[in-house]
């Protein structure tokens, strides 16, 4: 695991413009269960939505996908270490499945990762930067 990849990019720099109308859609779509920040490459979204885990008071974790992480053994290993940074042992059963020699089908691996996070008892922003580097990671059976 690359650790790294866990980690946000800094949030402001000397040069940089701070969209504050789309942080406060941000931090007003915490009340739904996902929002997709969607814009050609170099738009600054990953700049902005780091501004935004700045200013928020809700947890946050970061993990910047890549081509490797399509395998669903590495992505659940990394969305396992991600939450475990904001929430410590957070998804204990999720951990112990993706590491198992067989991985059970997905729809046990969702169930048991949905029912873990909705013991978590405070808001937790999980951000899949890159998740265009990542779309196979979907097309498990």
């Amino acid at each position: 695991m690359l650790r790294t990849k866990l980690h946000r990019p800094p949030a402001i720099f000397n040069e940089q413009v701070i969209r504050s109308g789309l942080i406060k859609k941000l931090e007003s779509g915490l009340q739904k269960p996902m929002s997709l920040v969607s814009a050609p490459a170099g738009y600054g979204k990953s700049q902005t939505v780091s501004q935004w885990l700045q200013e928020t008071t809700a947890t946050s974790c970061w993990i910047s996908l890549d081509e490797e992480d399509n395998d669903l053994r590495v992505f659940l290993t990394y969305v396992v270490a991600a939450l475990h940074t904001a929430v410590p042992n957070s998804v204990p059963l999720t951990e112990t499945i993706s590491t198992a020699g067989e991985l059970p089908p997905i729809k046990t691996i969702a169930h048991t990762l949905i029912n873990e996070l909705d013991k978590i008892d405070k808001a937790v922003i999980l951000v899949l930067d890159d998740y265009h580097r990542n779309l196979n990671v979907c097309t498990y059976a």
